[in-house]
């Protein structure tokens, strides 16, 4: 009897829809909430608030809704309801939907096949989570190359993906969203197996200065990563350099550069996939060496022979200037375009010079200077001093001007026989 009763007591209540719209209410998660429901809390009647949602058990009494921490399981629609007891009359107040915002966060990662080939196909797994919808990205971590991107939440496919060789390494999935200050991020190893081959920003001639430091580099794709070995044409072993490895790069370090060590060198790189062999070339960049052991002989009133020795041009074919002190520490230059044609780019070569031209019967200071195919002049080599002859009786200055002259126009540039 009290069964049928209840379902009697049930059945006799009426529902009284309201015709306000649905209120909207943002909130961020972890923030305090409280919501008043608009009615009029009188004593026969109770108010309390439901969820609309068939798969929560919600019930609150009272004519707020209050939250002390809210959550994001708590985002949803939220009905205020009014039962009359004298009328036995349920009339719903109005609806209320809570808007939960909360950082974007990356729930999962995973990558299919995790290994592969070069040029296999895999397709990159993410879980992604977070209100507003975050903005979602796959790249490799490594080469940062963006994979795909899109914007919602829940588990995310992206499209195929190609490996290719260089790609080893992180994959990272990253989403953030209006509330996030950095994105959230997960990462998976990710391996993609090919041959050795180099990346197309080496630089395969290297120019450095005598006594300085240079560095052959070899930056390269490829994994296993390779074994390196490092050798110079010629077939002499490399002594003047440190060998530097790591997974991406192998160089040889000269941290004081010898002329030995100018040549061509070869890098070979080898893993169980492929081979692959580059050439380098060492050349000198810089000012040439001064020259030396400066002497002369044969003074004539106009004309003098000069002795020197010559040092390395910096791998730039070098010509020598002679130059005469005119007053103080000023020098005039009175020949040039005396040009170095030895094959030992000038180093230990003996050369003898006729300088003509000279005024008689007075002291002259000479030098002589280098300057190669950079434009870069060698330091002075400290001068010599002598003193002309007199001039011959029954000779002309204007004659032996002349004569000077055309000694100048043609240059006797020969080679002292050891």
């Amino acid at each position: 009897m009290m069964f049928l009763a209840w379902m009697s007591i049930v059945f006799s209540v009426s529902i009284q829809m309201s015709l306000q719209q649905i209120i909207s209410v943002d909130v961020n998660e972890g923030d305090a909430a409280s919501i008043q429901c608009n009615t009029t809390d009188l004593a026969d009647t109770e108010i309390y608030w439901t969820r609309n949602d068939t798969h929560a058990n919600f019930h609150r009494d009272g004519l707020f809704l209050n939250f002390t921490s809210i959550s994001r399981t708590d985002h949803g629609e939220y009905i205020c309801n009014s039962f009359d007891n004298k009328t036995q009359v349920l009339t719903e107040i109005g609806t209320v939907m809570i808007n939960v915002s909360y950082k974007a966060e990356v729930k999962s990662i995973r990558i299919d096949p995790q290994e592969l080939t070069e040029n296999g196909t895999y397709t990159v797994y993410c879980d992604v989570d977070g209100n507003p919808p975050p903005q979602w990205r796959v790249r490799n971590n490594y080469t940062k190359e963006l994979l795909d991107s899109a914007r919602g939440s829940g588990p995310l496919i992206t499209r195929s993906i190609k490996g290719k060789c260089g790609d080893t390494g992180p994959i990272v999935c990253e989403a953030n969203n209006t509330l996030n200050k950095q994105p959230a991020y997960m990462t998976e190893n990710f391996t993609v197996y090919c041959s050795p081959r180099p990346l197309e920003s080496n630089n395969y001639i290297i120019h450095g200065l005598v006594g300085g430091q240079a560095f052959l580099k070899m930056h390269f794709l490829g994994y296993p990563y390779p074994n390196y070995t490092w050798s110079r044409d010629d077939g002499q072993p490399v002594t003047h350099a440190t060998q530097i490895d790591y997974p991406s790069l192998t160089a040889l370090n000269f941290s004081n550069i010898a002329i030995a060590d100018l040549g061509n060198y070869t890098v070979t790189m080898e893993n169980s996939y492929g081979y692959y062999a580059a050439e380098f070339q060492l050349k000198a960049w810089g000012f040439p060496e001064m020259p030396y052991n400066l002497s002369y002989s044969d003074v004539t009133w106009n004309s003098v022979r000069l002795y020197w020795t010559s040092g390395f041009d910096m791998g730039a074919r070098q010509h020598f200037i002679i130059r005469k002190l005119v007053e103080g520490n000023s020098y005039t230059t009175i020949s040039e375009n005396i040009y170095d044609n030895s094959s030992s780019h000038g180093v230990g070569q003996n050369w003898t010079y006729l300088q003509t031209g000279l005024e008689s019967d007075t002291n002259i200071t000479l030098t002589v200077q280098s300057v190669n195919e950079f434009g870069l002049p060698s330091h002075y080599l400290p001068g010599v001093t002598f003193h002309t002859l007199p001039l011959p009786n029954g000779s002309s200055r204007t004659t032996d001007s002349i004569i000077g002259v055309t000694f100048v126009l043609v240059v006797h540039l020969q080679w002292l026989l050891p």
